[in-house]
C-alpha cells in the first residue's frame, strides 16, 4: 500500500483529533512523538513506527467506520503489517465481541474535562 498522505511530527497531530476522538488521538500523538508515520487511507488511519515494530499502538490501524466488519479489518491489518507479531485495531465504538473471534476485544474508557 502506498504512503501518500504521510504525516510526520507533532505539527501533524491536529489533523486527526476530529476524525479519531480524544482517546485514539492521544495514542496517535504519543506515537508521532515516538517517531511514527501516520497515513490517512480514507476509512482508516495507519500508524507505523518503523524503528520499533513491537510498539503495539505505534503499529496499528484506527478504523473510522464499520466497527463490526472484523474480517475486513483483520485483512487490512494483515496487509498493512505483515511483519509484526500483534494485531492492534482501534475501533470508533465498542463492537460485538462475537464478530471478532480469536481476538480479545478490550474496551477503554476515556475521561475528558469539559469547560469550566
Amino acid at each position: 500500500m502506498g504512503d501518500s498522505g504521510v504525516s510526520r511530527g507533532p505539527g501533524a497531530e491536529a489533523a486527526w483529533v476530529e476524525r479519531l476522538g480524544v482517546g485514539a488521538w492521544t495514542d496517535v500523538v504519543v506515537a508521532l512523538r515516538a517517531g511514527a508515520d501516520v497515513v490517512d487511507r480514507g476509512q482508516y488511519i495507519v500508524v507505523r513506527t518503523p524503528s520499533n515494530r513491537s510498539y503495539v499502538w505505534g503499529n496499528c490501524i484506527h478504523v473510522l467506520e464499520g466497527a463490526d466488519d472484523a474480517e475486513r479489518w483483520r485483512t487490512v491489518f494483515a496487509e498493512e503489517f505483515s511483519d509484526v507479531g500483534h494485531v492492534a485495531i482501534g475501533l470508533p465504538r465498542t463492537p460485538d465481541a462475537a464478530a471478532w473471534p480469536g481476538l480479545h476485544v478490550r474496551v477503554e474508557d476515556v475521561l475528558v474535562r469539559g469547560p469550566d
